[in-house]
């Protein structure tokens, strides 16, 4: 019964379609559906040894050769389970033994368990919904541009000096930035302009922009778009037209309005019609930044490469709204949980024996290719001074 809950809560987790039908367009859903995106897999990782075990002993008939493998398989979990990362990327070896050791288990029995069968459909759910995420990627091109993308929401001078030297030592050709003040775009300029000579910085005339485009390449063009909705404040990203190897690539970046902040004030109140109406203007302004932006992209010609803080993860309407028509680079070529966001909020609210455990547990920060662009390799980055961890790409002009 448990494993066919699962599977239910699986399809309302990590499928859209599926949860608009049911609930509609009701914020509080899907906004709790995104912060379970990538945790939802946990208790999947868990299980799978322990199933691993059961099957290890009904198939292995001698003694001491099941307790040595189920003993070096317990010793593995154990070494793997206090990185959340590494435990992720495992998963595909998991997966497989499983299926395996079940297949061979059906064979000899000719019997199929449905407590077995039941969570073997909740695997094929995990694998559904993260696909090349769970295998290492392989690729032979070789990359003509590297872009880093990151919301650095510096705090201090020394946020500073971590920022541009974590810049200076991957050296990318184009980096986009998010959550800059003036302040730190100054010192951003002032430190690395020796690297970057071309660059497009915030300006405040457009709304709340915070993002700036930094550039190793000619920038022929550049711009400012603003994300005009009903709401009294605004976004805007930024536009930059790069010249690589005589071609034009767009290279778009943005940070979306942040609706969950509003989230917990709402569930601390539920009765309160003020705090609901909060959260669906700033969900609703949140979506229509998201249309406004994608309209746009959709508009241009030649490569584009859409980087931000996009402040919703894969399961939600604003990623599907570019998946129709861009490829997520990591979920294309990176190897991994991909999870950008959600150490430091946990690390908040959690006592400290435990904030040791805290994890990264959203990918809410995205960088989208058209298909023109190849996406050769996709990875994180822990600098260990941030609430988001920079996403670094390579990518080849097709």
């Amino acid at each position: 019964m448990f494993w066919l809950l699962y599977i239910l809560f699986e399809i309302f987790i990590w499928n859209y379609p599926a949860r608009a039908f049911i609930v509609g367009e009701h914020p509080v859903f899907h906004m709790g559906a995104s912060i379970l995106n990538d945790m939802l897999w946990v208790p999947l990782a868990i299980a799978a040894p322990v199933y691993i075990i059961l099957l290890i002993r009904r198939l292995v008939r001698r003694l001491i050769i099941r307790e040595i493998i189920s003993f070096l398989l317990i010793i593995l979990c154990t070494g793997v389970v206090v990185n959340v990362e590494l435990l992720f990327r495992v998963q595909f070896l998991f997966i497989a033994v499983f299926f395996l050791l079940w297949g061979l288990h059906i064979y000899r029995s000719r019997t199929i368990s449905v407590h077995f069968a039941l969570f073997a459909i909740a695997l094929v759910g995990l694998v559904i919904h993260y696909q090349s995420q769970l295998i290492p990627s392989w690729t032979k091109s070789t990359p003509t541009l590297s872009l880093i993308s990151f919301n650095i929401n510096t705090k201090a001078a020394l946020d500073d000096q971590r920022t541009i030297q974590f810049i200076r030592k991957r050296f990318p050709d184009i980096v986009c930035l998010q959550e800059l003040s003036v302040r730190e775009k100054e010192v951003i300029v002032k430190n690395l302009g020796d690297l970057y000579p071309y660059f497009l910085s915030p300006a405040s005339r457009f709304g709340k922009n915070d993002v700036m485009i930094l550039s190793r390449k000619e920038i022929l063009y550049g711009d400012h778009i603003p994300l005009k909705t009903a709401a009294k404040t605004y976004h805007s990203a930024n536009h930059a037209v790069i010249l690589l190897h005589g071609r034009q690539i767009n290279v778009i970046n943005c940070h979306f309005h942040h609706a969950y902040r509003h989230l917990g004030d709402y569930l601390a109140a539920p009765d309160s019609t003020d705090h609901y109406k909060m959260l669906a203007s700033a969900y609703r302004q949140q979506q229509e930044e998201a249309q406004l932006l994608a309209a746009y992209a959709e508009s241009l010609d030649g490569p584009i490469i859409i980087a931000g803080d996009f402040n919703d993860t894969p399961n939600s309407y604003i990623y599907r709204l570019y998946a129709h028509s861009f490829k997520n680079a990591f979920a294309t070529a990176g190897w991994g949980l991909g999870a950008t966001f959600g150490k430091w909020s946990m690390q908040v609210i959690l006592p400290d024996i435990l904030r040791a455990f805290a994890f990264d547990s959203s990918r809410i920060d995205h960088i989208f290719c058209s298909d023109d662009v190849q996406i050769v390799t996709a990875e994180l980055e822990n600098i260990g001074a941030f609430d988001h961890l920079p996403q670094i790409i390579t990518v080849a002009l097709r």
